[in-house]
């Protein structure tokens, strides 16, 4: 994991982090069968959060050109 906070919960057994790209903060609780990837960005979850079950969260690739034109302006 990039970096995790202190008592932070969640359920690894019936969820798909990719832990090496995630920031969590202190005091977070992610409810079961959360699925957080970012293969080329990050994930950061402050202080004090609270997911509930079935979460997704995909990160985005920044500077993806489609047509030529940049998806960030």
């Amino acid at each position: 994991m990039g970096a995790c906070g202190k008592r932070v919960f969640f359920s690894p057994a019936d969820s798909i982090f990719l832990y090496e790209n995630m920031y969590v903060g202190n005091d977070v609780h992610i409810g079961y069968h959360a699925d957080m990837v970012a293969s080329r960005s990050r994930i950061v979850i402050g202080d004090h959060v609270v997911f509930g079950p079935h979460v997704s969260i995909r990160g985005a690739i920044t500077g993806l050109m489609l047509s030529g034109n940049s998806l960030i302006r």
